[in-house]
């Protein structure tokens, strides 16, 4: 079944322009081992510094499969010191698609 990853990721304000960059080359990261359909990046209106992430996966397992693969380590290593809090990072599953 398809699962729907969210992580809201918040960063240092006076860094948060910097962290857009690094996230949007990052991003391509999540793509190389397969089982992953989409991936959006986006960023808050009313808390600039708060971004969030999105990734359509096959599977839950799919999204496991990644996390112990080179590819998730360099991307955690690219964002990891960006980070000022826990990602809040929760998978959902279809219930509604109009």
């Amino acid at each position: 079944m398809a699962v729907t990853e969210k992580a809201e990721l918040q960063v240092a304000e006076d860094k948060a322009d910097e962290f857009e960059d690094v996230l949007t080359k990052a991003a391509d990261l999540v793509l190389v081992p397969g089982g992953c359909r989409s991936l959006q990046v986006g960023r808050g209106i009313e808390r600039p510094n708060v971004f969030l992430l999105t990734v359509s996966w096959d599977s839950v397992e799919h999204h496991n499969t990644w996390r112990e693969t080179p590819a998730f380590a360099e991307f955690v290593g690219l964002i990891k010191e960006y980070l000022t809090g826990p990602t809040g990072m929760e998978h959902f599953g279809p219930l509604l698609d109009r």
